[in-house]
This record gives structure tokens, C-alpha cells and sequence, in this order.
């Protein structure tokens, strides 16, 4: 083969062309693009827990509004047919492809991280994240949780000491955690007593995701608002005559527990909170 032939097919195999509008695009041949899948059924921002790939002719697209944005893999000619007629910049990098309706599509990283950093700080919802204690005694992360701002995901983490950690990130950073989750999962094996390097429990952009872990741990929480308020159980009385006193408690369950808890009257002298936690079905009491 000659030197022109060889030099000929590697600028093929280098190169798609795509011709759109009578104008061609030369796009290089990249690794899988990274994306999200948002919509409907996978409401934001708990759908970025989920990170997906693209086909290799497909780019990420981001169509944000007033509401939850939509964020999908798309082919890369679908995705630049939407920007042809576009009428403005938009925040993010995006552009307005109808009145008050923007649209992005990314093939890198980077420019995905922009985009859901914007919208994340616009996403008027704070979570709390776990603070640090042992994996057998879950808890003592809810008792000494912080609150994440705008912006931000909670990343737990395990160490080979089998402490739980919490830490809020910024949201650009969120891609790395789930790099790190898929090369460093926590098996129940190292939760539940096993040996093994730190590892990445969750990266929770919600609720429900903290909820997955931390269950009714969570009803002692901080509240989500100042117009809420969470009662703490009363303290168990001792008593000689064989009966036990009527105290208050916590009745609700996962995300009731930050919404909208009631309070119960409980017989017996105790609150019991009871939750399944992790692959083995360990059950956990707390008493008040």
C-alpha cells in the first residue's frame, strides 16, 4: 500500500463527516461520551445518581426550561438539527431553541458538568448529608448530618475501618464520584465487618437516595425547613409497678420522616424505628 493510500485511510477511520444543510462537519472519533437519562420516569435531579453512556455516533442533550430538564442521548445530527434556528444564549452554555426552552449538546465531560452545575443551583432543593460514624451503627451519621447547599451532592464513603463518612460536593465533581463508585464499590461484605480500601457508598443528589441507606435513621434528622419541627422521643422512665409510661413518637416512613412527620402516642415506654439496611437484611432498633 502506498504512503498516499495508508494516509487516505487513516484520516477515514479518524474522521466522521456529516453533512448537514449542504455544510460539512468533521467530527473526531472521541471515547464513549458520558450522559444522564432524565425525564418523566427519572425525575432530576435524582437521575443523576444514574450515569449512562452514549452510542458512539450520539451526543449528550440537555433541553432545559422552566421545569425539570430532559437529559438524553441523542444522535449527534438529531441534536444539531434542534440548534439550527435557534434565537439566544442561554445559561449553561446552551441555546434557545424555542421561547424560554434551551438546549446543549455535549460530547465531553466538561461541558456536561456546566450544564447540570447551573441547573442544579437553580434546583431549589437542599439535602443533608450523613456525618461520620460506624457502618454498624448508622445512627450516629444522622445525629451529626450537615446540610448541603445549592449546588451541592452528598458523597458516603466507607473506610477500611468500616467509618461511614459524608461529604458535600460541588455538583461538577459528581461525575467523578460515580467514576469512583463503579472502580470502588462498597460490598455488603465490607459494610457489614469485612476488610477492604475506602470506598464510595452513594453519590445522592436526594432525598430518596439517603433515604435507600439511612431509612428511618432519618426521622431524628435536622428539619428540611424551619417550619418543621421534629419531637424527640421522650426518654424511657423506669417504673416498679410492671406498667410502662405513654410517650411520643415519630410516625412516618423514608421521606415522610423530612416532609410532613406525625407524632403518635406509643404504649410500652419506647419509639421503635425498624428499618432493612443492606443486601443481608440486618434490621436495626432504636429506642427513645
Amino acid at each position: 500500500m502506498s504512503s498516499t493510500m495508508r494516509t487516505i485511510l487513516i484520516c477515514f477511520l479518524c474522521f466522521i463527516v456529516d453533512v448537514i444543510d449542504g455544510q460539512v462537519h468533521i467530527i473526531p472519533l472521541t471515547s464513549a461520551v458520558h450522559c444522564y437519562q432524565c425525564d418523566g420516569h427519572h425525575p432530576f435531579p435524582g437521575c443523576l445518581n444514574s450515569p449512562t453512556f452514549c452510542a458512539a455516533d450520539e451526543v449528550c442533550a440537555i433541553t432545559y426550561a422552566s421545569g425539570d430538564p430532559i437529559i438524553r442521548c441523542m444522535t449527534l445530527h438529531d441534536c444539531q438539527n434542534d440548534l439550527a434556528h435557534v434565537t439566544g444564549l442561554c445559561d449553561g452554555g446552551g441555546y434557545e431553541i424555542h421561547p424560554g426552552v434551551c438546549q446543549r449538546c455535549c460530547d465531553t465531560p466538561d461541558c456536561l458538568a456546566q450544564v447540570t452545575n447551573v441547573l442544579t443551583n437553580e434546583y431549589n432543593r437542599d439535602i443533608f448529608c450523613p456525618g461520620q460514624c460506624s457502618s454498624l451503627d448508622l445512627a450516629a451519621c444522622i445525629h451529626s448530618q450537615i446540610q448541603c447547599t445549592h449546588g451541592q451532592f452528598c458523597e458516603v464513603t466507607v473506610d477500611d475501618r468500616h467509618t461511614v463518612h459524608g461529604a458535600c460536593k460541588a455538583v461538577h465533581e459528581l461525575q467523578k464520584c460515580n467514576d469512583d463508585k463503579n472502580k470502588h464499590p462498597c460490598s455488603s461484605a465490607l459494610l457489614s465487618g469485612g476488610h477492604g480500601p475506602r470506598c464510595v457508598w452513594d453519590c445522592c443528589t436526594s432525598l430518596d437516595c439517603l433515604n435507600a441507606h439511612f431509612g428511618v435513621f432519618q426521622a431524628t434528622a435536622l428539619p428540611t425547613s424551619q417550619h418543621v419541627v421534629v419531637v424527640t422521643p421522650a426518654p424511657v422512665q423506669v417504673v416498679t409497678s410492671g406498667t410502662y409510661p405513654v410517650v411520643q413518637c415519630l410516625s412516618c416512613i423514608g421521606a415522610e420522616c423530612y416532609r410532613s412527620p406525625s407524632i403518635a402516642q406509643c404504649a410500652g415506654g419506647l419509639c421503635k424505628h425498624t428499618v432493612s439496611h443492606l443486601s443481608d437484611h440486618q434490621v436495626f432498633q432504636e429506642k427513645g
